[in-house]
């Protein structure tokens, strides 16, 4: 999880010494374009989830309480459909949290 201004909040890595810093580099990057799409209108309502994919990872983004992006980031060939899911069924819940 993490902010529009691209600062971490909160991360939970299975395998975090080769995973991490990557994961880290993507979602800051993801968070600045992110932010930036959802300031361009573009008729259709708000911008509320994003997915970008790469040679080394698929990385699903959901906004929570308009200010942060909760991030999923999966393997290469990992069922999107259900991740995205998950960060639906699990977003409501974090909203609470905070």
């Amino acid at each position: 999880m993490l902010g529009f201004d691209g600062i971490p909040i909160a991360s939970v890595f299975v395998n975090k010494e080769t995973e991490g810093e990557l994961v880290n580099a993507v979602a800051v990057e993801l968070s600045n374009t992110f932010g930036k799409l959802r300031a361009t209108s573009f008729g259709a309502g708000g911008l509320e989830e994003m997915s970008l994919l790469s040679g080394e990872m698929a990385v699903l983004a959901r906004v929570v309480q308009e200010e942060y992006l909760l991030l999923m980031a999966l393997k290469p060939g990992a069922d999107l459909d259900q991740g995205a899911r998950m960060l639906r069924l699990i977003s409501p819940w974090v909203e609470q949290q905070m």
